[in-house]
């Protein structure tokens, strides 16, 4: 019986990646040059370049590593388990969020954990994000900028934000 992980991705287009774990040779991370701001996933025909979101190169190549060793960990459980397993990178959940339609300004209760490049989701309360939106700024300590502005208002809304998201995907 074969075995899935899914990836979420920020990809236009593709939200997920789904891969067959018989196929999966590995998955590496990035050199040690703190330059690289991807990791590699490797199946048996292809090699897949997953492109982080981070503040600059090093906070980049940093998220690879971590996104590394999370997909490591989920398909080390996929090949044991006849299943499909999604992989869970971390997020902060921002509370209080507030924003009006046509307004790319967030306002949140603290912006102290956020990087640009997080994809954002409302997850409970009112409000929502297109699909991929994403942080584009840090505008002080309780407000952000958004690459969209909210489809319905944000008000009292939880907003989670991932820490760690594939921004682009390049099949080798």
């Amino acid at each position: 019986m074969a075995k899935f992980i899914s990836i979420p991705t920020q990809v236009v287009g593709q939200p997920e990646l789904l891969f067959n774990t018989d196929n999966i040779i590995g998955v590496f991370p990035p050199p040690a040059d703190a330059t690289t701001t991807y990791c590699r996933l490797v199946s048996l025909n292809k090699e897949y370049q997953l492109a982080m979101c981070g503040a600059d190169a090093a906070a980049k190549n940093a998220n690879a590593i971590a996104a590394q060793k999370i997909i490591s960990n989920v398909l080390t459980s996929a090949k044991a388990a006849p299943v499909c397993l999604p992989v869970q990178f971390p997020s902060e959940t921002l509370l209080n969020g507030t924003g009006a339609t046509g307004q790319t300004t967030i306002t949140v209760d603290s912006t102290a954990k956020l990087i640009p490049q997080m994809a954002v989701t409302v997850i409970s309360g009112t409000g929502a994000f297109a699909l991929n939106t994403r942080i584009v700024s840090i505008t002080n300590d309780t407000q952000f900028v958004v690459s969209a502005a909210p489809t319905t208002t944000l008000a009292g809304a939880t907003i989670s934000a991932a820490k760690l998201t594939i921004t682009s995907l390049t099949v080798a």
